[in-house]
Protein backbone atom coordinates (compact mmCIF):
# COMPACT_ATOMS: atom_id res chain seq x y z
CA UNK A 1 0.00 0.00 0.00
CA UNK A 2 1.00 3.23 -1.04
CA UNK A 3 -0.25 6.54 1.55
CA UNK A 4 0.19 10.03 -0.27
CA UNK A 5 -0.77 12.76 2.65
CA UNK A 6 -1.16 16.46 1.61
CA UNK A 7 -2.69 19.24 3.45
CA UNK A 8 -6.46 18.60 3.57
CA UNK A 9 -6.53 15.74 1.16
CA UNK A 10 -6.11 11.93 2.09
CA UNK A 11 -4.94 10.11 -1.46
CA UNK A 12 -4.57 5.93 -1.74
CA UNK A 13 -3.28 3.65 -4.30
CA UNK A 14 -4.02 0.39 -3.03
CA UNK A 15 -2.85 -2.77 -4.43
CA UNK A 16 -2.95 -4.53 -7.57
CA UNK A 17 -6.46 -2.68 -8.17
CA UNK A 18 -4.90 1.01 -8.49
CA UNK A 19 -7.65 3.25 -7.56
CA UNK A 20 -6.91 6.85 -6.53
CA UNK A 21 -9.43 7.71 -3.32
CA UNK A 22 -10.09 11.36 -1.99
CA UNK A 23 -11.90 12.20 1.01
CA UNK A 24 -12.72 15.06 2.64
CA UNK A 25 -15.39 15.32 4.87
CA UNK A 26 -17.39 18.60 6.94
CA UNK A 27 -19.62 19.07 9.58
CA UNK A 28 -20.39 20.38 12.86
CA UNK A 29 -22.57 19.50 16.11
CA UNK A 30 -24.01 22.40 18.04
CA UNK A 31 -23.73 23.04 21.41
CA UNK A 32 -26.76 21.26 22.46
CA UNK A 33 -24.58 18.50 20.69
CA UNK A 34 -27.75 17.72 18.14
CA UNK A 35 -26.65 16.63 14.56
CA UNK A 36 -26.11 19.51 12.07
CA UNK A 37 -25.65 19.33 7.87
CA UNK A 38 -22.65 17.90 6.64
CA UNK A 39 -21.15 17.31 3.54
CA UNK A 40 -18.22 15.23 1.87
CA UNK A 41 -16.78 14.21 -1.45
CA UNK A 42 -14.97 11.06 -2.96
CA UNK A 43 -13.17 10.68 -5.73
CA UNK A 44 -11.77 6.85 -7.44
CA UNK A 45 -9.83 6.25 -10.37
CA UNK A 46 -9.80 3.29 -11.55
CA UNK A 47 -7.78 1.91 -14.38
CA UNK A 48 -9.38 -0.34 -16.93
CA UNK A 49 -8.44 -3.38 -18.70
CA UNK A 50 -8.26 -1.59 -22.27
CA UNK A 51 -6.08 1.18 -21.20
CA UNK A 52 -8.85 3.92 -20.54
CA UNK A 53 -9.56 5.35 -17.24
CA UNK A 54 -12.57 5.20 -15.01
CA UNK A 55 -13.23 8.39 -13.00
CA UNK A 56 -15.99 8.26 -10.19
CA UNK A 57 -17.13 11.47 -8.28
CA UNK A 58 -18.85 11.05 -5.23
CA UNK A 59 -20.77 13.94 -3.25
CA UNK A 60 -23.03 13.46 -0.31
CA UNK A 61 -24.83 15.66 1.75
CA UNK A 62 -27.02 15.40 4.23
CA UNK A 63 -29.93 17.40 6.75
CA UNK A 64 -31.28 16.37 9.64
CA UNK A 65 -35.27 17.12 10.42
CA UNK A 66 -36.09 20.43 11.17
CA UNK A 67 -38.92 23.22 11.33
CA UNK A 68 -37.14 25.38 8.88
CA UNK A 69 -40.14 24.25 6.33
CA UNK A 70 -36.88 23.60 3.95
CA UNK A 71 -35.98 27.23 4.00
CA UNK A 72 -32.76 27.61 6.27
CA UNK A 73 -29.97 25.63 5.10
CA UNK A 74 -26.12 26.31 5.35
CA UNK A 75 -24.66 23.21 3.18
CA UNK A 76 -27.87 21.36 2.15
CA UNK A 77 -29.13 22.74 -1.08
CA UNK A 78 -32.55 24.52 -0.31
CA UNK A 79 -33.97 23.83 -4.00
CA UNK A 80 -33.84 19.85 -3.33
CA UNK A 81 -35.13 20.71 0.27
CA UNK A 82 -38.17 22.14 -0.91
CA UNK A 83 -38.35 19.61 -3.47
CA UNK A 84 -38.98 16.90 -1.09
CA UNK A 85 -41.00 18.94 1.54
CA UNK A 86 -43.44 20.07 -1.77
CA UNK A 87 -44.24 16.62 -3.71
CA UNK A 88 -43.53 14.37 -0.47
CA UNK A 89 -40.57 12.62 -2.05
CA UNK A 90 -39.59 9.64 0.00
CA UNK A 91 -36.72 8.78 -2.72
CA UNK A 92 -35.62 9.73 -6.20
CA UNK A 93 -33.13 9.51 -8.69
CA UNK A 94 -32.02 11.28 -11.93
CA UNK A 95 -29.51 10.64 -14.51
CA UNK A 96 -28.20 12.26 -17.37
CA UNK A 97 -26.19 10.08 -19.32
CA UNK A 98 -24.30 9.86 -22.95
CA UNK A 99 -22.37 6.84 -24.34
CA UNK A 100 -23.08 3.35 -23.89
CA UNK A 101 -21.39 1.12 -20.66
CA UNK A 102 -19.10 -1.80 -21.81
CA UNK A 103 -19.74 -4.62 -19.47
CA UNK A 104 -17.42 -6.79 -21.09
CA UNK A 105 -14.33 -4.23 -20.71
CA UNK A 106 -15.28 -2.18 -17.99
CA UNK A 107 -16.98 -4.63 -15.48
CA UNK A 108 -20.73 -5.23 -14.68
CA UNK A 109 -21.49 -6.59 -11.27
CA UNK A 110 -18.38 -4.64 -9.33
CA UNK A 111 -20.66 -1.45 -7.01
CA UNK A 112 -19.32 1.03 -9.07
CA UNK A 113 -20.88 -0.13 -12.56
CA UNK A 114 -23.77 -2.20 -11.06
CA UNK A 115 -24.76 1.27 -9.56
CA UNK A 116 -23.80 3.74 -12.01
CA UNK A 117 -23.77 1.92 -15.47
CA UNK A 118 -27.84 4.10 -16.86
CA UNK A 119 -28.61 3.96 -19.73
CA UNK A 120 -28.31 6.57 -22.31
CA UNK A 121 -30.38 10.00 -22.34
CA UNK A 122 -32.50 10.90 -18.70
CA UNK A 123 -33.76 8.40 -16.03
CA UNK A 124 -36.19 9.33 -13.27
CA UNK A 125 -37.89 7.48 -10.71
CA UNK A 126 -39.63 8.42 -7.88
CA UNK A 127 -41.34 7.17 -4.48
CA UNK A 128 -44.18 9.22 -2.89
CA UNK A 129 -45.14 9.26 0.01
CA UNK A 130 -49.15 10.67 -0.88
CA UNK A 131 -52.15 9.25 -1.65
CA UNK A 132 -52.40 6.46 -4.89
CA UNK A 133 -54.71 8.96 -6.87
CA UNK A 134 -52.23 11.94 -5.84
CA UNK A 135 -49.26 10.24 -7.63
CA UNK A 136 -50.12 10.85 -11.30
CA UNK A 137 -50.46 14.66 -10.28
CA UNK A 138 -47.00 14.96 -8.11
CA UNK A 139 -45.70 13.18 -10.70
CA UNK A 140 -46.14 15.57 -13.64
CA UNK A 141 -45.43 18.59 -11.31
CA UNK A 142 -42.31 16.87 -10.20
CA UNK A 143 -41.04 16.24 -14.07
CA UNK A 144 -42.13 19.98 -14.43
CA UNK A 145 -40.13 20.88 -11.50
CA UNK A 146 -37.01 19.14 -12.60
CA UNK A 147 -37.08 20.56 -16.06
CA UNK A 148 -36.93 23.84 -15.00
CA UNK A 149 -34.22 23.27 -12.58
CA UNK A 150 -31.68 20.91 -14.78
CA UNK A 151 -32.28 23.12 -17.99
CA UNK A 152 -33.69 19.44 -20.09
CA UNK A 153 -36.54 18.26 -21.61
CA UNK A 154 -37.94 15.99 -18.45
CA UNK A 155 -41.42 17.50 -18.68
CA UNK A 156 -41.88 15.11 -21.45
CA UNK A 157 -42.20 12.31 -18.81
CA UNK A 158 -45.57 13.88 -17.26
CA UNK A 159 -47.03 11.34 -20.35
CA UNK A 160 -48.28 7.78 -19.90
CA UNK A 161 -46.87 6.91 -22.69
CA UNK A 162 -42.97 7.54 -21.19
CA UNK A 163 -43.52 6.61 -17.69
CA UNK A 164 -44.75 3.52 -15.56
CA UNK A 165 -45.51 1.90 -12.17
CA UNK A 166 -43.17 -0.74 -12.01
CA UNK A 167 -44.41 -3.33 -9.67
CA UNK A 168 -41.31 -6.14 -9.21
CA UNK A 169 -38.28 -3.22 -8.94
CA UNK A 170 -39.61 -1.42 -6.10
CA UNK A 171 -41.40 -4.71 -3.95
CA UNK A 172 -41.93 -2.12 -0.83
CA UNK A 173 -43.78 0.73 -2.58
CA UNK A 174 -44.52 -0.61 -6.06
CA UNK A 175 -47.89 1.39 -5.87
CA UNK A 176 -46.21 4.51 -5.30
CA UNK A 177 -43.01 4.84 -7.71
CA UNK A 178 -43.15 6.33 -11.05
CA UNK A 179 -40.44 5.32 -13.77
CA UNK A 180 -39.11 7.04 -17.06
CA UNK A 181 -37.08 7.35 -19.53
CA UNK A 182 -35.77 9.65 -22.13
CA UNK A 183 -33.75 8.07 -24.44
CA UNK A 184 -32.76 10.52 -27.14
CA UNK A 185 -32.25 13.50 -24.80
CA UNK A 186 -29.26 14.89 -25.38
CA UNK A 187 -26.53 15.75 -22.45
CA UNK A 188 -24.44 18.92 -22.66
CA UNK A 189 -22.85 21.37 -19.82
CA UNK A 190 -26.36 23.00 -19.71
CA UNK A 191 -27.30 19.90 -17.46
CA UNK A 192 -24.30 19.96 -15.55
CA UNK A 193 -23.84 23.45 -14.15
CA UNK A 194 -27.47 23.29 -12.09
CA UNK A 195 -25.64 20.24 -10.84
CA UNK A 196 -22.77 21.83 -9.87
CA UNK A 197 -24.43 24.51 -8.24
CA UNK A 198 -26.30 21.84 -5.54
CA UNK A 199 -22.51 21.54 -3.82
CA UNK A 200 -22.06 23.71 -1.36
CA UNK A 201 -18.79 25.06 -2.94
CA UNK A 202 -19.98 24.59 -6.46
CA UNK A 203 -16.76 23.93 -8.53
CA UNK A 204 -15.01 26.68 -7.30
CA UNK A 205 -12.66 24.38 -4.70
CA UNK A 206 -12.19 20.55 -3.51
CA UNK A 207 -12.25 17.19 -5.87
CA UNK A 208 -15.01 19.44 -8.13
CA UNK A 209 -11.97 21.36 -9.05
CA UNK A 210 -11.64 18.75 -11.49
CA UNK A 211 -14.49 18.49 -13.79
CA UNK A 212 -13.43 20.30 -16.74
CA UNK A 213 -15.85 20.51 -19.43
CA UNK A 214 -14.07 19.49 -22.12
CA UNK A 215 -12.07 16.67 -20.82
CA UNK A 216 -15.51 14.98 -19.51
CA UNK A 217 -17.58 15.27 -22.32
CA UNK A 218 -14.65 13.87 -24.49
CA UNK A 219 -15.46 10.95 -22.24
CA UNK A 220 -16.64 7.30 -23.71
CA UNK A 221 -18.86 7.33 -21.27
CA UNK A 222 -20.81 10.46 -19.24
CA UNK A 223 -23.29 9.91 -16.01
CA UNK A 224 -24.60 12.36 -13.60
CA UNK A 225 -26.80 11.45 -10.83
CA UNK A 226 -29.04 12.40 -8.37
CA UNK A 227 -30.28 10.27 -5.75
CA UNK A 228 -32.07 11.59 -2.78
CA UNK A 229 -33.92 9.32 0.20
CA UNK A 230 -35.78 11.23 3.00
CA UNK A 231 -36.64 10.03 6.41
CA UNK A 232 -39.42 10.73 8.71
CA UNK A 233 -42.72 12.63 8.18
CA UNK A 234 -43.55 16.65 7.93
CA UNK A 235 -47.06 15.49 9.11
CA UNK A 236 -46.11 16.61 12.38
CA UNK A 237 -44.50 20.03 11.43
CA UNK A 238 -41.19 18.48 11.41
CA UNK A 239 -39.44 18.62 7.84
CA UNK A 240 -37.84 14.92 6.59
CA UNK A 241 -34.56 14.63 7.18
CA UNK A 242 -32.53 14.21 3.67
CA UNK A 243 -29.45 12.23 2.49
CA UNK A 244 -28.41 13.75 -1.12
CA UNK A 245 -25.87 11.89 -2.99
CA UNK A 246 -24.50 13.12 -5.95
CA UNK A 247 -22.11 11.00 -8.08
CA UNK A 248 -20.51 11.59 -11.95
CA UNK A 249 -18.77 8.84 -13.63
CA UNK A 250 -16.68 8.84 -16.52
CA UNK A 251 -14.38 7.11 -18.76
CA UNK A 252 -11.88 8.49 -20.15
CA UNK A 253 -8.55 8.33 -22.44
CA UNK A 254 -5.55 9.67 -20.56
CA UNK A 255 -3.82 12.77 -22.28
CA UNK A 256 -0.28 11.28 -21.76
CA UNK A 257 1.11 9.35 -24.36
CA UNK A 258 2.95 7.13 -21.81
CA UNK A 259 -0.26 6.85 -19.29
CA UNK A 260 0.20 3.08 -19.21
CA UNK A 261 3.49 1.49 -18.13
CA UNK A 262 3.77 -2.10 -18.11
CA UNK A 263 7.15 -3.33 -15.51
CA UNK A 264 8.45 -6.52 -16.48
CA UNK A 265 9.22 -7.66 -12.88
CA UNK A 266 5.67 -7.44 -12.52
CA UNK A 267 2.55 -9.34 -13.91
CA UNK A 268 -0.13 -6.43 -13.88
CA UNK A 269 -0.33 -2.56 -15.08
CA UNK A 270 0.88 -0.25 -13.25
CA UNK A 271 -0.23 3.47 -14.19
CA UNK A 272 1.63 6.40 -14.47
CA UNK A 273 -1.18 9.54 -15.40
CA UNK A 274 -1.62 12.35 -12.89
CA UNK A 275 -4.33 14.61 -12.33
CA UNK A 276 -3.59 17.09 -14.53
CA UNK A 277 -2.68 14.87 -16.96
CA UNK A 278 -6.64 13.47 -17.11
CA UNK A 279 -8.15 16.50 -16.21
CA UNK A 280 -6.14 19.40 -17.31
CA UNK A 281 -6.11 20.76 -13.35
CA UNK A 282 -4.90 19.98 -10.11
CA UNK A 283 -6.96 19.95 -7.18
CA UNK A 284 -5.26 22.72 -5.58
CA UNK A 285 -7.52 23.32 -1.95
CA UNK A 286 -10.62 22.39 -0.46
CA UNK A 287 -14.50 23.10 0.19
CA UNK A 288 -14.04 24.79 3.82
CA UNK A 289 -17.74 24.51 4.97
CA UNK A 290 -18.51 25.89 8.57
CA UNK A 291 -22.27 26.46 9.68
CA UNK A 292 -22.17 29.91 8.60
CA UNK A 293 -20.30 29.99 4.76
CA UNK A 294 -18.48 27.61 2.42
CA UNK A 295 -15.44 29.30 1.11
CA UNK A 296 -12.37 28.09 -1.04
CA UNK A 297 -9.48 27.17 1.09
CA UNK A 298 -5.88 26.86 -0.29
Amino acid sequence: MVLLQRPHILLLLIGTHQFLQCWIAFGSVNEEGQKQEEFSEELLLKPLPDHKLLAHFHFQSSAPPSTSNGCHHHLFPKAISQLVQKFRIKEMELSFTQGRWNYESWGGFDPISSSNAKPPGVELWAVFDVPQHHIDASWKNLTHTLSGLFCASINFLESTATYSTPEWSFPPASGNVRYGTLPCEAVCTENLTPWLKLLPCRDKAGIALLLDRPSLYRGFYHSQQLHLTSTGSSSEGIDWGIILEQTLTVVLQPNSEMAIEVHASEKHIQPSWSLSSIFGKQVSGRCSCKVQQCVSSP
